[in-house]
């Protein structure tokens, strides 16, 4: 506030002129985002979007970095714009989720990527990256609304949050097994060629995609399991023949299975194989998904 002991009175380089000699006064330093592309309804989208991504977040809205661009290049679309969207979190793993879609010229969204990224500790050696993530399920003609994906947002930390248990307990051991194999031997298998176990969503019903990744014929196994219990309640066998729904003794059967390979993975032929059974990879998994 000026009053009249601040006030200059002779401001230098201007005349004088007493009480009411005129003020230097300096430009504000202000930064205008520049104008968003496309229609109306597509601007109002994008701030949408924004502001539900910061809510299922839990960040201010200016959080949210915006990047939109008229679509160009192969398989653009005319009138399109493509939203990306980015929000680094204030945790000890620089966590950062990242949402991209294409906005159509009346609105309509196709095409949802929603990521989000994190720190993970170095391995024993050096294998050429620090980063590592999950991907939320996502169909790509499924629209991406305010409610959705404020909702797939709070998900998609979940299931990175359940991510790195399973990463810590099951796939990371193999991957240490395999460096130190080959360091010692010069042979073994690479430091992917693992039977790996994915998180594929989050939420009270979480699914995890198990894959052999030592083979060429992979046969992906999706499982879905009860949170409160952390019990494996479903199933699907993906096959050359199409997909096979499993339950029941079939359910067990191959869930059993799947805990024995990853027993003799974790502990070598030392491991109690009649102890493989799907209450067995249940309880590995417990140490997980009820924490």
């Amino acid at each position: 506030m000026t009053t009249e002991t601040t006030r200059s009175r002779q401001p230098t380089g201007a005349p004088s002129g007493g009480q009411f000699a005129a003020e230097t006064k300096t430009e504000p330093d202000l930064a205008l985002a520049p104008p968003l592309p496309g229609t109306p309804e597509q601007r109002a989208v994008i701030a949408d979007l924004t502001y539900a991504l910061a809510c299922g977040l839990d960040l201010a809205p200016d959080g949210v970095t915006v990047e939109a661009v008229e679509s160009q290049g192969c398989g653009s679309v005319a009138g399109a714009v493509e939203l990306y969207l980015t929000a680094p979190l204030a945790d000890d793993r620089h966590t950062e989720v990242t949402f991209g879609v294409r906005v159509h010229e009346n609105g309509y969204t196709r095409d949802s990527r929603l990521r989000a990224t994190y720190d993970i500790a170095a391995y024993s050696e050096d294998v050429g990256f620090d980063r590592d993530g999950v991907a939320a399920t996502w169909g790509y003609t499924e629209e991406a609304t305010a409610e959705n994906v404020r909702a797939r947002a709070a998900e998609v930390l979940d299931q990175a949050h359940l991510q790195r248990g399973v990463e810590d307990l099951i796939n990371r051991p193999q991957r240490e097994a395999n460096l130190a194999e080959r360091k010692e031997n010069r042979r073994g298998n690479g430091f992917s060629d693992i039977l790996s176990v994915e998180v594929t969503r989050g939420g009270q019903h979480p699914t995890l995609r198990v894959k052999d990744q030592r083979s060429n014929d992979e046969q992906p196994v999706d499982l879905t399991l009860d949170r409160a219990t952390g019990t494996v309640t479903s199933g699907h066998l993906s096959s050359r023949y199409g997909t096979v729904a499993l339950d029941g003794d079939n359910l067990a059967r191959v869930v059993g299975q799947i805990d024995r390979q990853i027993g003799f993975e974790l502990d070598g032929y030392g491991h109690p194989a009649a102890e493989a059974t799907k209450e067995r990879f249940e309880l590995r998994l417990r140490l997980v998904f009820t924490k």
